[in-house]
């Protein structure tokens, strides 16, 4: 009898929509729907004010993805986003952590702790964050804690410690929801975990992820064994999605290859197991193997990579194009590291198309403070620590490290401390300031409707994003993984992350030659793409020639 995927796929979603239970963990692969079966849940809650339905999740692009779908149905934001709407909202919340009604967001603000600590204690600065994500106390978590309060300033992880504390303190505070869903939960660290513990105990909550797309631990100190423990205890419900809708189902099998011999090598620790089988669309057909793509040696002046996906691009269909930019995802995804992403980009640049660059959110934190900032704090308050502390940062004028050292020892404000001409220039300066005006940079998406959208990122720049076409670079012995015979959990969850990135073609891209000490080496192809079923694999052979004959066949 022939398997009824949709009856199977309906069945699914409603042992998540259609059971009261007060708490869920729904274990999904990449592209399984878990957006359409937040929507149902949604859409089963009683009237209510939008405020009263909470989707929340860790990354910038995932909270703009959900609120696209969902922004109409209930308040969708990243953790630290909501701590401070819990701030800005609650006197009492205040009132407890010690801020004030003009608290202020300051994402940055990790660089001001880490120069006031070199400032008073004239030795490095430590590692903050780990204390704070894991709700460490100890001195360097309280240092960084009192500066954000000095400053009357939250940053990303000292958000979640601030209201983590306050809430677990008193419990009247701990805000309620008619329905709490939180989006990704294997990328979470102990302080967020714990902020959804204490959410929990007065509103329903759903919690969904999987431990094979955990690639946030060393970023941002989470750990995948947070949901691997919530979906073993007894209070919580267990679901699955087992379908991905996302990808082709070479690409789904090919996933499923991965995990198969990573956990026969003892990889993948206590993985949580779970269905994840392809549901069959007309993509299949069209798209039935992944292309491995061997180019004999890829250096700046060669660029095969480059030329291959240049090539690449100007063949894919219109419709796909148009498909792309309708829905609002990337046409390409070039998934990859220095030196080949760089290299790709330039060459990609230099034809005409525009690229855009996206890091992952920890590695676009240190764009170094401007007077432009401290101005526009200083424009609203001329007394604000914060802003004074800003223009230190951003002008070092003579004297300024005795000047932060003073504060923090006294807990005097900042505008008292610093030296009457240099103050009073600034004053002086404030009474003409205006905002610089800035133009936004163009984005992708103002590109005509016919062009193709193309993003270069990381592997952990890559959660949360899909594509038509995604390239995968340096697929190399050495490169990914680094090293053959030392593999670990972490460089096999990159590999499922990239792959199931794709929606039509995935590309993985090797280097055939390198060179050391100027003298030239074999290659061997990453184990990775071993792993995956020969039927599976297209492999492509390219070099210079290659693109030689594709530019006489086209005149």
């Amino acid at each position: 009898m022939a398997r009824d995927y949709k009856k199977e796929l309906e069945a699914a979603t409603a042992a998540i929509v259609d059971t009261a239970h007060p708490k869920k963990i729904v274990v999904a692969g990449a592209g399984a729907g878990k957006t359409f079966a937040f929507g149902k849940l949604l859409d089963k809650l009683p009237t209510s004010p939008i405020e009263r339905r909470l989707v929340i999740t860790f990354l910038g692009g995932l909270k703009r993805d959900l609120e696209k779908d969902l922004g109409e149905k209930a308040r969708v934001q990243t953790f630290h986003g909501y701590c401070f709407t819990l701030l800005k909202q609650s006197a009492n919340i205040r009132t407890a952590t010690g801020f004030t009604a003009e608290v202020r967001y300051v994402p940055r603000l990790g660089q001001l702790v880490r120069s006031d600590w070199v400032a008073s204690k004239g030795v490095a600065a430590p590692a903050f964050l780990p204390s704070l994500r894991g709700l460490v106390k100890d001195a360097e978590a309280d240092f960084f804690l009192a500066r954000g309060l000095y400053y009357d300033a939250i940053g990303y992880d000292d958000s979640t410690v601030h209201i983590h504390r306050a809430l677990d303190a008193d419990h009247t505070l701990v805000p309620t929801h008619d329905l709490v869903i939180v989006d990704e939960v294997q990328d979470l660290n102990q302080a967020e975990i714990s902020i959804i513990d204490l959410l929990s105990s007065g509103s329903d909550i759903v919690v969904a992820g999987d431990d094979d797309q955990a690639l946030y631990g060393r970023l941002r100190d989470a750990s995948e064994e947070h949901i691997r423990t919530i979906y073993g205890r007894a209070d919580y419900l267990k679901r699955n999605l087992p379908f991905c809708m996302r990808c082709p189902s070479v690409v789904v099998n090919a996933t499923n290859d991965i995990i198969a011999e990573a956990h026969n090598r003892g990889l993948l620790g206590n993985r949580i197991q779970k269905p994840y089988d392809p549901y069959p669309r007309p993509v299949d057909a069209q798209y039935p193997t992944i292309k491995v793509v061997q180019v004999t040696v890829q250096t700046p002046a060669s660029n095969l990579f480059g030329k291959y996906i240049l090539d690449t691009i100007s063949r894919i269909p219109a419709e796909e194009i148009t498909e792309s930019r309708e829905k609002g995802f990337p046409t390409v995804l070039i998934i990859g590291t220095k030196p080949y992403a760089g290299q790709v980009k330039t060459l990609l640049e230099a034809s005409g198309y525009a690229v855009e660059t996206k890091a992952a959110p920890e590695e676009r934190m240190e764009d170094p403070f401007t007077r432009e900032d401290a101005l526009e704090v200083l424009s609203h308050d001329e007394h604000s620590n914060l802003g004074w502390r800003i223009l230190l940062e951003a002008d070092h004028p003579a004297g300024w490290e005795g000047w932060v050292a003073e504060a923090i020892s006294t807990d005097t404000a900042l505008y008292t401390l610093v030296e009457g001409s240099f103050r009073n220039a600034i004053l002086a300066e404030l009474k003409t300031w205006e905002p610089e005006e800035v133009e936004d940079p163009a984005t992708i998406e103002e590109l005509p409707i016919d062009r193709p959208t193309i993003r270069i990122t990381s592997f952990e720049g890559a959660k949360g994003m899909s594509a038509q076409h995604v390239f995968v670079l340096g697929l190399e012995d050495g490169k990914f993984p680094a090293r053959r015979n030392a593999i670990n959990s972490l460089d096999v969850r990159r590999m499922i992350v990239a792959l199931t990135r794709t929606r039509k073609q995935c590309y993985l891209l090797m280097a055939r030659m390198g060179f050391t000490n100027g003298r030239r080496r074999l290659i061997r192809p990453s184990i990775f793409v071993e792993w995956i079923q020969a039927t599976r694999r297209d492999v492509i052979s390219i070099n210079a020639a290659s693109f030689r004959l594709v530019k006489r066949d086209e005149t």
